[in-house]
């Protein structure tokens, strides 16, 4: 009868040890279950955060300058940020059928956001060439593509065409420049459909897709 009571007391102590192991996983998986809902809510949060900084340029209307504004954020961003998991491409295409005439930098096809930056600073640049030097009358070559061909003739027949600082811009010196400036006008004034890919895994933008409207 000792003995029996003995063993039921075991019994009872093996179970109740039992019954406390079972309420510790449960409170364990229950902190785990909601740590994890907070670590994913979290998460999400920040991709919102995130993606919020390109939702703007999602749309199809975009012109040309803002494709020059996602680049120019894209690449920011990519240079600050060390994982490489985490960069957020850009891909932009310009169609054909659209291409500026003669054009010598943003020309038909496809680019990335390092490409897209140098073709747009390697017309800025080529701009500002032109007009940080001064002609005849202290005029940047933009005063004598704007005059009217009898004031252009009389400048002419005063001060001579040259590439000198007291000359009259030549014909070829004023048409050369008012190509790149029509291609950087022409650029500005392109209407592009921007679209956003996503990360399966983390929610955020990961790549950036612009290509120039055909109509």
């Amino acid at each position: 009868m000792e003995n029996a009571s003995k063993a039921l007391t075991i019994a009872a102590g093996m179970l109740f040890s039992l019954l406390i192991i079972g309420v510790v996983v449960m409170a364990f998986n229950n902190i785990s279950e909601l740590q994890g809902e907070k670590e994913n809510l979290e998460s999400s949060q920040q991709a919102q955060e995130f993606n919020q900084r390109y939702d703007s340029f999602i749309r199809d209307n975009l012109y040309g300058m803002e494709v020059i504004s996602v680049a120019n954020q894209i690449v920011d961003y990519n240079q600050r940020e060390n994982d490489s998991d985490l960069h957020v491409e850009l891909e932009v295409t310009l169609i054909k059928e659209k291409e500026i005439l003669d054009a010598k930098y943003i020309k038909a096809g496809n680019y990335d956001e390092e490409q897209i930056l140098n073709a747009y600073t390697g017309l800025e640049n080529e701009i500002e060439n032109y007009t940080s030097k001064t002609y005849a009358t202290g005029k940047s070559i933009d005063y004598f593509i704007t005059l009217r061909t009898n004031e252009l003739n009389l400048l002419i027949n005063q001060y001579g065409e040259g590439t000198g600082s007291n000359n009259v811009p030549t014909r070829a010196l004023r048409s050369a420049y008012q190509a790149v400036k029509d291609e950087m006008t022409f650029f500005k004034r392109k209407i592009f459909t921007c679209t956003a890919e996503y990360s399966s895994t983390t929610g955020r933008i990961n790549k950036m897709i612009i290509t120039e409207n055909s109509n």
